[in-house]
This record gives C-alpha cells, sequence and structure tokens, in this order.
C-alpha cells in the first residue's frame, strides 16, 4: 500500500500514520525541501540546525516572523 498525500502542510496525518511508502506534496517548496532533507540527510540537516545562532533561538516568535517576511518578499 501506498500513502498519498497532496498537501503535507505540517505533516500531521503522514507523521501519525508513518506509511512504508507515501509520496508527499504541497506548493510550498521550501517545506518539500526541509523534509527532503530531513529524510535524506538527516545528520547534516541536524548539523545545519546545531550551528545557526543561538539568538535566533531565544526569540521564537520574532524569528518567525521575520522568515515569515522575508520569504513572502521573495
Amino acid at each position: 500500500h501506498k500513502y498519498f498525500e497532496p498537501f503535507v502542510g505540517g505533516g500531521a496525518v503522514i507523521f501519525e500514520l508513518l506509511p512504508q511508502k507515501a509520496i508527499i506534496n504541497d506548493s510550498n517548496r521550501a517545506l518539500i525541501n526541509t523534509y527532503s532533507q530531513i529524510c535524506y540527510e538527516p545528520d547534516k540537516f541536524l548539523h545545519k540546525i546545531q550551528d545557526l545562532d543561538q539568538t535566533m533561538w531565544d526569540n521564537g516568535k520574532q524569528y518567525y516572523y521575520f522568515i515569515r517576511k522575508k520569504y513572502r518578499q521573495s
């Protein structure tokens, strides 16, 4: 059996089901790219996350809005 998800969004359904074979999609390319990096290169992804400046994480809400604004401008 295969699982098809046309709009993965936050991934709540797929992460609950954890199918062995799945195809996911979303119109947000950054989201799909992030998911691909986590799936295919998890160690590299974790290393990059750990390298982020700690000050970004100190105020997560402010950082979220900064990134969202930047993303919407592109």
